[in-house]
């Protein structure tokens, strides 16, 4: 095999190669979209379930708790929340004026 055939090889391989990233890239934008768009579904369900006080304000703070890292995550996912529970008045909420009051005790 001469020296010219193994270099259009390796440029066919180096093609291949980069449209197989293509597709790879291309199929985890679609999984990320699909995750984002299930996500927001879920989302809406359960803003349905407090709104519709199915689910109340102090299991979704504790469920917050539980299942989201931050301060910063817990604060956003129980921010405008109708009813105020004296767990809730330990979270930081923003904006200031959405807080409840200190709890008592």
């Amino acid at each position: 095999m001469s020296a010219g055939e193994l270099q259009k090889l390796r440029e066919k391989r180096e093609r291949i190669e980069r449209r197989m990233r293509q597709i790879q890239s291309r199929q985890k934008a679609l999984d990320r979209k699909a995750r984002t768009h299930k996500l927001i579904l879920w989302g809406i369900v359960v803003e349905g379930l407090l709104q519709d006080q199915i689910l109340e304000t102090e299991e979704w703070i504790s469920a917050c708790k539980k299942y989201l890292k931050s301060d910063r995550q817990k604060s956003e996912a129980t921010a405008n929340l109708l009813s105020c529970s004296s767990e809730q008045a330990h979270l930081p909420v923003f904006p200031a004026e959405k807080q409840c009051g200190p709890a008592a005790g």
